[in-house]
């Protein structure tokens, strides 16, 4: 709360000095309690920086961890992709092994009807001449 006094007219100076004191000893009330809220944020973060050792050690452990863990995962993406292209490639394997073997037993079977046809016809050689 600012307090004016009523000075004579031509002392406009002096009444500009009492407001400036009001003014200075208004804010000079809170500055020490200021100060005092700051000291003890400094002091409650200097306290606080003492435990950041181990924060920074356990972040860096977690930070080869990690880089372990990526190269783990590297390892295991390069064998996967391998795995891939040997079941691929076993699966054409697979695809040219039945593919053959259709071709077998077409061919099997191809030799077979041969087979039966001469055998029909010796036998009907066999029944021609017995009847005569």
């Amino acid at each position: 709360m600012r307090v004016f006094r009523k000075l004579p007219v031509g002392n406009e100076s002096a009444e500009l000095m009492l407001m400036d004191q009001q003014l200075h000893k208004g804010t000079s009330m809170h500055f020490p309690g200021i100060m005092k809220v700051a000291a003890i944020a400094v002091t409650v973060a200097l306290v606080g920086c003492q435990d950041l050792k181990p924060l920074q050690t356990d972040i860096s452990n977690l930070s080869s961890q990690i880089t372990q863990l990526r190269s783990e995962v590297q390892n295991v993406q390069a064998s996967a992709n391998q795995a891939n292209r040997s079941a691929q490639s076993a699966s054409q394997s697979a695809n040219d092994a039945q593919s053959k073997a259709n071709q077998a037993l077409a061919a099997a079977q191809a030799s077979q009807a041969a087979v039966d046809a001469t055998n029909e016809k010796i036998d009907r050689m066999f029944k021609h001449k017995l009847s005569k």
